[in-house]
């Protein structure tokens, strides 16, 4: 038996760092904090938004129609205020996980000797990510009793529920990657942070920003066939920005006024983008290894 795990172990990808950054990060005092004030922040909003919806809707009609639609109307409310939390918090909470998961081992004068192990740059970047992914995996399905009781109060449909945790964790994984880049890179985590954070306001709120004032100059220049670009912009935009598609998943009434791609695009591009990250970090880790070998060429 003992054998056979053995022998599983060596044919995982993720390495034995994987196995070791798991059992560190589950026994820090912080991951559980973290669970408690992620949950505490949810649930208060969420209470707020039920607090003002229960308000709006005293002194209506009180016949079974018009209740079944104030529920489905609640549960529109509850599944946009959850879904955008669970989207903006992973956002947030990517590059954090991941921001002193190479240069803390720089910091210790361990990396040096981490390099020098059979381990490869693919396991020890793979291992470190997927590892500090699980803390963020593991806030997003303690959050799954509370999206279930939204599902059963209506106006939303399974497909929307599937879209929003998809793009969610497409986010925290393209946040993470970048984050693990980042801290190979460079020493500081806050230096990390504040960069991965920058980056992210650039392609979530500054390109939109750009893209719809050229837009608006394209509508006032074009003429009655419709601006040139617009189309190939509005496609921009839905499959980079995860927070314009989490608006349109959410729209329940009245639809778009457009034809979107759906947000699979934009999911895959975030997964093909934390692929790329994770990639250059390998590649950049071998530079490194290569520079300790170089540095110490009679180490084992």
């Amino acid at each position: 038996m003992g054998i056979t795990i053995a022998r599983l172990r060596a044919l995982s990808p993720l390495g034995p760092i994987f196995g070791k950054e798991l059992r560190s990060t589950a026994r820090r005092r912080r991951t559980y904090v973290l669970r408690f004030l992620y949950l505490a922040i949810l649930l208060t909003i969420m209470l707020f938004f039920f607090t003002v919806a229960t308000l709006n809707l005293r002194g209506q009609s009180n016949s079974a129609v018009r209740q079944s639609q104030q529920l489905a109307e609640m549960g529109a409310i509850f599944f946009a205020v959850f879904s955008f939390f669970t989207l903006s918090s992973m956002a947030l909470l990517g590059p954090v996980l991941t921001a002193t998961a190479i240069n803390s081992e720089r910091l210790h004068k361990t990396l040096a000797v981490l390099l020098m192990t059979p381990i490869t740059a693919w396991q020890i970047v793979a291992g470190k990510l997927f590892s500090r992914l699980l803390i963020a995996l593991t806030l997003i399905g303690l959050t799954l009793p509370a999206l279930s009781v939204v599902r059963l109060l209506g106006g939303i449909e399974t497909g929307q529920i599937v879209g929003a945790l998809a793009l969610s964790i497409s986010v925290v994984i393209a946040a993470a990657a970048l984050g693990l880049l980042l801290s190979t890179l460079m020493n500081r985590a806050y230096s990390v942070i504040l960069l991965s954070y920058g980056t992210m306001l650039i392609v979530y709120a500054l390109t939109p920003m750009v893209i719809a004032m050229v837009m608006a100059t394209l509508t006032r220049t074009s003429s009655g066939r419709g601006p040139p670009g617009y189309w190939f912009l509005m496609h921009f935009v839905n499959l980079t920005n995860p927070f314009f598609v989490m608006g349109t998943l959410v729209a329940t009434r009245g639809g778009m006024p457009f034809k979107l791609l759906s947000w699979e695009y934009c999911a895959a591009v975030h997964f093909a983008a934390a692929a790329a990250l994770l990639l250059l970090c390998g590649f950049f880790l071998r530079r490194i290894a290569k520079k300790e070998t170089d540095a110490h060429p009679h180490a084992p």
